[in-house]
């Protein structure tokens, strides 16, 4: 039964994913600009540049440095899927497919977290994480906007929400190491939507210490948690 539920989590995600699973340009001229981007970090990575350095290639004629330098979860998600796909993809595919593959995991990601924190039933997880997926801000930002980088991001939204508001549950040790790794990867992804992210996370974690007060191996666990959100972010 619960499969028939992720199948259904997973056909909302490949439908908010559909027009991007093509492999020739898509989008205005915003989605031209983040191309080469793309184009400009997978051609230092191929070259073996690591990390990729301000406008090292022809992609980079214009000095840019958004959003490699701003927001570089695009551009290195991009450069390991060129790794999985034994470097066979072009840049305009490299693109499109990493956009398609963030919306199937948003999907599946913020089903994951209703199971795991609210314990909801299969169906309506599944029907929550659907609405999520294909929700106005989400596709305006993937359709109407070319926002990718805010695309990017919304796989991480569900997954350190859910962590932060385990920490009511007493799941608090188990779940601060999730919370610092998608906290992290929101930074990398989107840094204007990752600070009110960490903002809201913030404030429930301190209302959860006050609600349920933390224990010694709590706090050594928030610790550790802390130090690597700063060593990833």
């Amino acid at each position: 039964m619960k499969l028939k539920w992720i199948g259904l989590v997973l056909a909302a995600g490949l439908l908010a994913a559909g027009p991007f699973l093509r492999p020739g340009p898509l989008g205005t001229a915003e989605a031209y600009n983040y191309s080469l981007s793309v184009a400009d970090a997978v051609t230092q990575f191929r070259a073996g540049e690591l990390p990729a350095l301000a406008g090292q290639s022809e992609f980079a004629f214009n000095g840019r440095i958004h959003p490699l330098r701003t927001a570089p979860g695009l551009a290195y998600a991009a450069g390991l899927l060129d790794v999985l796909t034994f470097r066979q993809l072009g840049f305009w595919t490299l693109q499109n497919l990493t956009l398609a593959l963030a919306l199937v995991a948003a999907a599946l990601a913020a089903y994951a977290a209703l199971r795991r924190v609210a314990e909801t039933p299969p169906a309506v997880s599944a029907v929550l994480a659907a609405a999520y997926v294909l929700s106005p801000p989400v596709l305006a930002a993937a359709y109407g906007m070319d926002l990718y980088m805010t695309v990017l991001v919304t796989p991480w939204v569900p997954i350190a929400v859910g962590a932060a508001v385990a920490s009511f549950s007493g799941k608090r040790r188990s779940e601060s190491y999730l919370l610092a790794i998608s906290l992290a990867a929101a930074w990398l992804a989107h840094p204007p939507v990752a600070l009110w992210l960490t903002a809201t996370c913030g404030l429930l974690q301190i209302f959860a210490l006050v609600i349920r007060r933390p224990t010694r191996d709590d706090l050594l666990a928030l610790a550790g948690a802390a130090g690597l959100f700063v060593m990833l972010g």
